[in-house]
């Protein structure tokens, strides 16, 4: 950096990078601010929300609310009550059910998103069902079979 050189600053918290970097130009500069971001912190939401993708987070502090509304909100298919978080922690995969329209979630250790969370929206049932071939495809084989019977039951008089 201009001014004070190479600074180290592994194993350090954010804000104490702050402060430290803070501090060695406080020495050449006036009123100094200094911001330090994460580069590559994302998170991921993936089902029944209007922008399914891949966001960056701003800070430490982005909860789970405010990640839902980056991807535009959960669609009018998508389930209030049975969220699901995957996180991984010290290698190893966690899958917690988290339930929006319930206040216990502003208590929840899994309120603020973290590097590399994944959201995942699950359809309600009636989303799932739409989306069925078989349910689909009912009303095209009733019309034929019913037009069918009708020319059977013409023929036969």
């Amino acid at each position: 950096m201009p001014l004070i050189g190479r600074l180290k600053v592994a194993g350090l918290t954010l804000d104490e990078s702050e402060t430290f970097i803070k501090d060695k130009l406080d020495k050449y500069l006036k009123e100094t601010t200094v911001n330090v971001r994460q580069l590559n912190h994302k998170f991921t939401v993936i089902g029944e929300v209007t922008r399914p993708g891949i966001y960056n987070l701003i800070d430490n502090h982005t909860s789970f609310p405010e990640a839902i509304g980056i991807a535009g909100d959960l669609t009018v298919y998508g389930r209030r009550d049975n969220v699901m978080l995957i996180r991984t922690v010290k290698g190893k995969r966690e899958v917690v059910k988290l339930d929006l329209t319930s206040r216990n979630i502003l208590d929840s250790p899994y309120y603020f998103i973290q590097n590399n969370d994944v959201v995942y929206v699950e359809p309600r049932q009636g989303k799932i069902t739409s989306t069925d071939r078989t349910v689909q495809l009912l009303p095209i084989f009733l019309g034929v079979t019913s037009t069918l019977l009708v020319i059977v039951n013409l023929i036969l008089r």
